[in-house]
């Protein structure tokens, strides 16, 4: 509260306890690791909608002004000498300014994905600190299944169909915030299928097995041809 405001405070707080408290009243039923995990993800997420509404309703989160965050970022370029090195490139100003226009608008339009999926994932590093400090501890603490056999469940393609249904749907009957809402969970399916993806790959190409070396260049190759990998993956 003291570094980003009382409002931030509130709700990192309110996500970090509800968390907390979910991943130690299933360790101590002993349930494994991935219900926990899975709990733990549900709640952050949950939570995360929660505090945003509730922000919303009373006045603390004020959605911004995409002509004004477009200013800006032209302002920016201005100043950093960026509008003449791509002038040079053959890019106009107004060639500049829609650029802008428009990574900002699909920015705004994900951003709901995006606080989603960040919640999603501070709730696996909580899981992960928290059983780090167990084992320290020498606490017994549920296994988690080898990333490799990671895999979504066959009925979660439903969720994928409703999210294309709404999405298509959504220019039909012209209603933008059902087209918003189906955006943010293929943004979240792919997430998903990504993750999944890199397991299915892990599995045959042995990464378990392989030596550090080339544990070392395979994560180099993930780096250097990261889109290429996340097409792979997603696909």
């Amino acid at each position: 509260m003291v570094l980003l405001g009382p409002l931030a405070g509130i709700m990192m707080a309110l996500q970090t306890v509800s968390v907390g408290l979910v991943i130690g009243i299933l360790l101590y039923k002993r349930k494994s690791a991935v219900k926990i995990i899975t709990a733990a993800v549900a709640t952050a997420i949950i939570t995360k909608i929660l505090v945003i509404l509730a922000l919303f309703s009373a006045g603390g989160i004020v959605f911004p002004d995409v002509n004004q965050m477009v200013e800006q970022g032209m302002s920016m370029y201005q100043q950093f000498g960026m509008l003449d090195s791509l002038a040079a490139q053959g890019f106009s100003e107004v060639d500049v300014q829609l650029m802008l226009e428009s990574m900002t608008s699909m920015m705004l339009t994900f951003l709901p994905g995006m606080l989603v999926a960040g919640s999603a994932i501070g709730a696996v590093i909580n899981y992960w600190v928290t059983i780090m400090v167990l084992k320290k501890l020498r606490i017994k603490v549920p296994r988690l299944p080898a990333f490799t056999t990671w895999h979504l469940p066959a009925n979660a393609v439903w969720g994928l169909i409703v999210a294309w249904a709404l999405w298509l749907s959504a220019d039909y009957i012209q209603v933008e915030w059902l087209s918003i809402i189906g955006k943010n969970i293929m943004l979240l399916y792919g997430i998903a299928l990504v993750i999944n993806g890199l397991s299915v790959v892990g599995h045959y190409m042995g990464f378990k097995n392989m030596s550090n070396g080339m544990k070392v260049m395979s994560v180099f190759f993930f780096f250097f041809f990261f889109t290429g990998v996340i097409l792979v993956t997603f696909i």
